[in-house]
């Protein structure tokens, strides 16, 4: 199943004429997961050996989980008629 899915997909980007955009987001998202694990690996390891860096990167981690919804979340592209695009919040700013 999980292998049709995934080549129905790849067919659906070569006929729909996405091919190269597709295969670019596919290189930067495997070249963010093996930086990501390059230094997310060690840094798990120290820290979790030494109280020093855990206290160091808590606040850090802290900081970065509650930011991202602020970051990424607060934006959403609506596609217009005319083929253009309207950037919105979803949620009202008090």
């Amino acid at each position: 199943m999980g292998w049709s899915l995934a080549l129905g997909a790849f067919l659906a980007f070569g006929v729909l004429g996405l091919w190269p955009e597709s295969m670019d987001t596919l290189a930067l998202t495997f070249a963010a997961v093996i930086l990501s694990l390059l230094v997310g690996f060690p840094l798990g390891i120290w820290a979790g050996r030494s109280d020093r860096v855990m206290r160091t990167l808590s606040p850090v981690l802290d900081v970065m989980q509650k930011e991202s919804p602020n970051l990424f979340g607060d934006y959403v592209k609506v596609p217009l008629p005319d083929g253009t695009f309207e950037v919105t919040t979803p949620f009202k700013k008090v």
